[in-house]
């Protein structure tokens, strides 16, 4: 891209601002389904108006209302909270906050005094927090190698891969000011804008949490606020959520184009992809998209992830780009003390009901422009956005400390795919049999070629340094 065209992508508006007409709009009509006893629609729309409009205590407090009415009491009493928040003097929010924190202590439960608290702020923590620790880049060159070196020459210790470290301005954003406006919404926008993306209108807070497909010119439209009304996910709270998933020639040209160059022990296609896949970028394509290898991150202020591991129990980077995002992770030995994924908030724990969380021993840290954070396979993980928008480049990685466990978990997986397809072998159509053969191939390479690069690269490895 000429930067004399780049100039002009960048002068255009990309993100539209939360709208109060369209707010007051549906709130209007909240009201008129309410009336009219449909709950369920009212509270989809009361939910998009308070998205619009969140200064509006009135706007929290009959959202609040209607949960209570549905009987989602302790979101409900969230939403009298946040409307004291907006007016301390509201009778109507007091009189309500007051009769359902009552009846949930009546019921037996446990309230915090104010469990409606915003994760930016400072939370007194009751387990083991520990700074992240940090790297330079050179270290970074020293463990795992330069642009160009080959995992056979011996390089990328397994204990590399152990904990959790960030490296502070891995990409020189001053330096490379030129380059780095390549990530601006405005510039993703003009070179990917018409990929399918997964919008997440409703944050990706909890397990539950499933995507809505949409080109990503037309989420990032919607990154403040949604468009319509949504009546089965909540989009009352801040925080959108946006993923593309990017192929090896996204992924290499994106990269390129931002003069980034990553590290021969956290790069794929330096060390293992090109060779398992035999150089058919149509199967390194669909292992890519088919595992959410590589991805582009985009979301608003109050946007993250629940707490959870990853399915493949890979180890993963991420360079931020844009905006500061939050981390909290903790050892997969910790996995005793966090209960299910999504139960614990890692931010601000409800220690009452969940007290195993006080014998965790875990990490925190906060990333910015440039900076790189790494963590290994099977590390439980929750991050947290401060700011609009936030952009990151996320990665997975195959490492010596992981890939056993990587490769039996992609085995198991093939082995549903070939059960799925013995037992729907009837389609007739010429796409589906294309896909299903896709999946045969690539799952043949994993579950041999793959594993067996895999292992003779990191046990040689793993066993040099015993």
């Amino acid at each position: 891209i000429g930067w004399s065209l780049m100039k002009e992508i960048l002068s255009k508006e990309f993100i539209s601002a939360p709208n109060p007409k369209y707010g007051e709009e549906c709130f209007n009509t909240a009201h008129e389904y309410v009336r009219g006893g449909d709950l369920a629609t009212g509270l989809a729309y009361f939910r998009t108006a308070v998205r619009h409009w969140n200064v509006s205590e009135q706007y929290w407090n009959d959202l609040g209302v209607t949960e209570m009415r549905l009987g989602e009491f302790f979101k409900a009493r969230r939403r009298f909270i946040q409307s004291l928040d907006i007016n301390p003097n509201y009778k109507a929010a007091q009189d309500n906050l007051r009769d359902i924190s009552f009846y949930l202590k009546g019921e037996g439960h446990q309230l915090e005094s104010n469990d409606y608290v915003l994760r930016r702020k400072q939370f007194l923590y009751r387990h083991e927090v520990r700074p992240v620790k940090e790297m330079t880049k050179a270290d970074v060159v020293r463990y795992f190698g330069g642009e160009e070196v080959s995992l056979t020459e011996g390089h990328f210790p397994r204990h590399s891969y152990l904990e959790p470290f960030v490296v502070r301005q891995y990409l020189d954003t001053d330096a490379d000011a030129d380059a780095f406006q390549i990530f601006s919404i405005p510039s993703l926008v003009s070179l990917y804008g018409d990929k399918r993306v997964d919008y997440y209108p409703q944050n990706m807070l909890e397990e539950s949490s499933h995507p809505f497909f949409l080109s990503l010119s037309a989420a990032v439209d919607q990154l403040l606020a949604p468009k319509e009304v949504f009546s089965n996910v909540d989009v009352s709270n801040m925080g959108t959520y946006i993923q593309l998933n990017m192929d090896s020639s996204m992924w290499q040209h994106l990269t390129q184009l931002g003069s980034i160059t990553i590290p021969a022990g956290l790069d794929d296609q330096k060390t293992w992809s090109t060779d398992c896949f035999s150089g058919s970028k149509e199967l390194l394509t669909h292992f890519y998209i088919h595992h959410h290898w590589k991805m582009l991150l985009i979301g608003s202020e109050g946007a993250g992830m629940f707490a959870h591991q990853d399915l493949l129990r890979a180890s993963s980077y991420q360079i931020q780009l844009h905006g500061s995002k939050r981390w909290h992770l903790c050892s997969d030995h910790e996995t005793k003390n966090l209960y299910s994924p999504g139960d614990v908030d890692l931010f601000q724990p409800n220690y009452s009901k969940f007290p195993k969380v006080k014998r965790a021993s875990c990490y925190e840290t906060v990333v910015g422009p440039g900076d790189l954070i790494f963590y290994p396979g099977d590390y439980w993980h929750q991050t947290y956005n401060h700011d609009t928008p936030t952009i990151a480049l996320s990665s997975t990685v195959i490492t010596p400390r992981d890939f056993e466990e990587v490769a039996a978990v992609i085995e198991e997986q093939c082995q549903r795919v070939n059960d799925i397809s013995v037992a729907d072998d009837t389609s007739t159509n010429a796409l589906d049999k294309h896909v299903r053969k896709l999946e045969s191939d690539m799952c043949f390479r994993m579950t041999n070629q793959c594993r067996n690069h895999w292992k003779s690269i990191f046990s040689k490895r793993n066993n040099e340094e015993l």
